[in-house]
Order: C-alpha cells, then structure tokens, then sequence
C-alpha cells in the first residue's frame, strides 16, 4: 500500500467568495433582503479544491492551472501557495474565476459569478506541454474540468500520451459534453446531469442509466465509469467485469452543497492508489463528501476526519448474514481477491482474553481476517437453551471494536463447512487444543492446498466463556 501518492491536478481554478450577514428587514425598495455586513473570506475552488483536499489526505500534489492577470489572481495565488508547495501558475489576459456567495444564517441565498473563458493559445500549450513532461514519479492525474476554456483536446492529448509514456491513470470530473476528448482515461466520474445532457435517454429510469454508462464506457474504452447521484450515493460500471456496484451515500444533515463532487472524486482516487480496491474507495468517498456537506462554504476533509468518521460509527458495514447476504458477500470478497484472507469461527459468547490473544495471532498471519460468528440460534443448539448470554447484534458489535477483525459473517448452521466452502480462504485457523482431524474444513483446505494453522491458544481452564458462565 502506498501511504503518499504524488498526483498532478489539471484544471480550472475557481476562487470561492463568502460574505456573511444577518438579515433583519426587507428593502423597502423592492421585496429583497437587506444583508448587513459581517465580515467575507475566500478558499481554494473548482480544481483548487480537489487540490486541496488531496493535500489534506497526505498525498504531495502537483496543481497546473490558469489564472488572469487581476486582483483575485493575486488573492488565489496567496491561497495556493499557503496550501500546495507545488504550483503550476500560468497567467492569461483574462479574468480569474470568481463566485460570490452570499450568507445569512449560515444559508446561501445569492450567488455572483464572475468569469471569462480561458482561451488556450499555443504558446501557452507549449509551455503548459513543457512542464508536465519535466515532471516526475508522479503516480495519477486528476482532471478537473469546469468548462471554463483550460480543458480542451489538445491538453488532454499532452495528458494521454504522458500518461501513457509513464503507465500511470487518469483520472476526469467533466463538464465537457464533446466525451470523445476524454477516449482511453482510465476513470471518469459525471453527475447525473451531465449524463442527461449527452444522451438522448429518459434518465428516470435505471435500465436507461445503466445502457448509457455501458455504451459510453464501451465507445469511449472507459475502463470505470462512475456515476454520482447525490444523496441516493454513486452507480459504477467496470468495462472489464461487465459489473455494476452500487454505494449508497451516507445520510447526513446537509448545509451546504459547495464542493461535494470535488471531495468525492479526489477522495476516492487517493483511496485508490492506496489500496487498489474499488468498493473501499467508493465507500470512503461517500463519506468524505458526507462530511463536507455538513461544514459551511467549500471545505476539504482529511484522513483523519474519514477515520474518525468510520471509528465513531456503528461498524455493521463489515458485518453481514450468511442467509440473506450471500450476494454482498461475494461482491465484498472480490475486493480482495489480491489479499491472503484468513477465516476462523466460534460463538464468542463472553470475550475474554484468551479470545483476544487467539485472534491477534490469527490476524498476524493474513492480511484479511473474517470471523464466522455463531448465530443465537446455532449457539443455542450446541451450547443450550440458556445460550447466548450476549446475542449476535452485541457480539459482532464487541469484536469489531477489538479493531482486529475484518469481516463477521453471521451463521445459522451447527457448524462453518458451507461458510468456508462459500468464502474459499487461503488460511483456516483453529486453537492448538484441535487435533487436525478434528478441524471442520481442515480436508477441504487440504483439497485445494490452501492452509491449515492450529494457532496456540491460552489456558482453557483459566480462560472459557463457558467456565465464565458457570462462575457467574
């Protein structure tokens, strides 16, 4: 896993305004608000944003974009330096993107624009083209295209063929509606408008959603397609799985919308060249853009904030059902097909340290740990009708919380057989107190070749649930 990725944004610079007031009385001029002044600041937009927050997710980022040559260049200049160390600056006789945001309350309800296309000339792609090539050990690029002039086909051709010329992705937020400029990136990530504006489809209806994300991802050699739809979360076509996965999107209070798609596309590219895995990424950039909606004005998010996130929460997305969630399982398992996945089982009833010890070893030895947790049903079959004493909500809510633990897979059976048939891990770990015939699946394991480890455990006379139970 690579904890720093270096990553080049490209794209169009937006310098977000706020200013912020209380509103008392109606003008007696025309029925609109009359604002009184509190006070006004600027942050990072557009490109900068996406900049920003992937600073923010420990990563070192490259930021290219272009800027005018008035007052707010100076101010977006002042802003980038005091965020990225590593700023592409190319000035044009234009004006710098402005967007005025008037609050009251902490509620925006005016909003100003100021802008000028930027007109690309070729000097100014030649010298663009110049430093892109000059640089290095760059891992992705992030495109992030507003429509404002800087994004056009013959930059994206530079990006192709550096990209190319280095194996590394790319990665497109667009607003470019010509989706021919953007043949062979490797992910492109459009909001549901977008997609309405390039096809001719009725959007209302899924199959429809569906058949345009195929067909554009097949024309366009997308290798990913990722499809936000706001608060009913993001739909994600893999061109090479033919494979659809569908994250719904955290369900939080919501105040205000600014920036919400550049945390979601920068979050989950930074996840992404960390861990490879598509669904972990796509989860984590839901939340990100969670939390980014709950903070007045354009705001970036850390690590920190997502892990925080994820720690305070109630950890049953790891959790799930053999009976009913067979499907999700499978899914969430193909994530990790490239991890050496590990499984043991048992009813946890009273965890205690021998359980504890038992399962710190059996994590050592894989690098994703599943626990198939005895149903309160199959614990009352083979420990007895006064079995649980904790049911199977609180013990899954107990062992994830040791932070050991990957995956709980709840079962109803007397015993795991068809559970690691189904899951097929690479290391089945029983305590040292089974003989290796005595090991439920330990055949199986051997028919496949895959391994079978006895892990030594602590004193069972000291540390039971059962003994537990019979001394309270």
């Amino acid at each position: 896993m690579i904890n720093k990725s270096n990553i080049l944004v490209i794209g169009d610079f937006i310098l977000d305004k706020y200013v912020r007031g209380n509103v008392k009385r109606i003008s007696p001029e025309s029925p609109s608000p009359v604002l009184n002044f509190k006070n006004c600041n600027y942050s990072l937009g557009g490109a900068g944003n996406v900049a920003s927050n992937l600073v923010d997710q420990n990563n070192n980022v490259y930021f290219l974009t272009v800027l005018g040559n008035d007052f707010y260049s100076k101010i977006s200049k002042k802003l980038l330096s005091n965020k990225i160390k590593k700023n592409f600056i190319f000035k044009q006789k234009m004006k710098t993107t402005l967007k005025t945001r008037f609050q009251m309350n902490n509620h925006q309800f005016l909003r100003l624009d100021e802008e000028e296309k930027v007109d690309l000339n070729k000097y100014s792609l030649f010298k663009i083209k110049k430093k892109i090539f000059s640089l290095k050990n760059i891992h992705a690029i992030y495109i992030a295209d507003y429509n404002k002039g800087l994004i056009t086909a013959p930059l994206i051709d530079v990006i192709k063929k550096y990209a190319k010329s280095h194996g590394i992705p790319i990665f497109v937020d667009p607003k470019n509606n010509d989706l021919k400029v953007f043949k062979n990136v490797n992910f492109i990530k459009p909001n549901l408008d977008f997609l309405s504006k390039v096809t001719n489809l009725d959007l209302d209806v899924k199959s429809n959603i569906k058949k345009a994300i195929r067909t554009i991802s097949i024309k366009f050699n997308i290798p990913y397609f990722i499809l936000t739809l706001g608060s009913k979360g993001s739909l994600t076509y893999q061109k090479k799985k033919d494979k659809f996965l569908e994250n719904k999107a955290e369900q939080v209070e919501i105040y205000d919308l600014s920036g919400a798609g550049d945390t979601f596309g920068s979050t989950f590219i930074n996840y992404f060249l960390k861990n490879k895995k598509i669904n972990d990424s796509l989860t984590l950039a839901h939340t990100a853009s969670a939390l980014a909606v709950k903070k007045i004005g354009t705001a970036s998010i850390s690590e920190k904030e997502i892990q925080n996130f994820h720690k305070h929460k109630y950890k049953e997305i790891n959790i799930y059902n053999f009976s009913s969630n067979k499907d999700e399982i499978k899914n969430r398992l193909k994530d990790y097909e490239l991890n050496k996945i590990g499984f043991t089982n048992g009813c946890f009833d009273i965890i205690h340290p021998g359980h504890i010890d038992f399962l710190k070893k059996c994590k050592k030895q894989c690098e994703l740990l599943i626990i198939g947790l005895n149903s309160d049903s199959s614990v009352k079959k083979i420990k007895g009708k006064n079995r649980p004493i904790i049911n199977q909500k609180f013990r899954s809510y107990q062992l994830m919380n040791l932070n050991i633990i990957d995956l709980i897979i709840i079962f109803d059976q007397n015993n795991p057989l068809e559970l690691i048939k189904f899951i097929k891990p690479d290391i089945l770990f029983k305590g040292s107190e089974y003989k290796k015939n005595e090991i439920i699946g330990e055949k199986f394991m051997s028919k496949f070749k895959k391994k079978t480890v006895r892990i030594k455990t602590l004193n069972k006379k000291l540390f039971s649930s059962s003994n537990f139970i019979k001394k309270i």
